[in-house]
């Protein structure tokens, strides 16, 4: 697998300004653009992560933007929701900022951008391409069926989570092998399309709002080759083998 030399994939670090903390920015190419959204850890106990949405205008190396609304992450559901839905839950007075314009460049290992929002917040980080898609550094060993067997009697009965692979691949999806990052995206606009391309074709309807049957649903279209942002395990050795 080769590294990939555009902006899409995952870039995390820290980032520093009149806040700091640590910035995971997850980007899906399109056609002609890149989307993503960005998460802000602030250091400090009195800000809510933030959540900014954002797509380029093309795909230069040199780009500048204007985020979407910033939005919150709200700690009772673990969801993105404005910034007024959260607000009681913070001190009074707490400013949170509603957009950013922000300017950047990247190369084929370094993502360098800088930000003001409209509240006069500045920022910075030059964050490093994740390595994930590289491939794993554990050297795998090599045995035949018998001896395989008898290893994993031996690990089966300490109930471990077995996995297999056809390739020498860390721990990553099909999602992310495809090459996007992007998990909001994925939810928003794969999931529901792939509902109702499916709907009239399955005996059963899957509710998605239900979470088990949200659950089985992308297990579905997994399975049927569909990259989605799942990683299977198996009790079985055997199963994995």
């Amino acid at each position: 697998m080769t590294r990939a030399d555009g902006l899409n994939g995952q870039w995390i670090g820290e980032y520093t300004g009149n806040a700091s903390g640590h910035i995971h920015i997850n980007i899906d190419e399109d056609e002609s653009i890149y989307r993503g959204v960005a998460y802000l850890f602030d250091s400090g106990p009195k800000l809510p992560t933030a959540v900014a949405y954002f797509s380029t205008s093309n795909k230069e190396r040199n780009f500048s933007f204007r985020t979407e609304i910033i939005q919150a992450i709200d700690l009772k559901t673990s969801r993105a929701v404005e910034w007024s839905t959260v607000k009681a839950e913070f001190p009074e007075g707490t400013t949170f900022s509603e957009y950013a314009d922000v300017r950047g460049s990247f190369d084929q290992n370094t993502l360098t951008i800088s930000w003001v929002t409209d509240t006069g917040v500045t920022g910075s980080c030059t964050l490093p391409r994740s390595n994930a898609g590289e491939p794993s550094e554990i050297v795998p060993r090599q045995m035949d069926w018998n001896t395989y067997k008898e290893a994993g009697i031996q690990l089966a009965s300490k109930r471990l989570l077995f996995r297999g692979q056809n390739g020498q691949w860390r721990l990553r999806t099909p999602f992310h092998r495809s090459g996007r990052a992007d998990l909001h995206r994925f939810a928003l606009l794969d999931i529901p399309a792939l509902h109702r391309h499916l709907s009239g074709r399955t005996n059963h309807v899957f509710r998605l709002e239900n979470q088990d049957e949200y659950g089985a649903f992308v297990n579905l279209v997994q399975h049927h080759g569909y990259p989605t942002p799942v990683l299977d395990w198996t009790y079985s050795p055997y199963v994995a083998a």
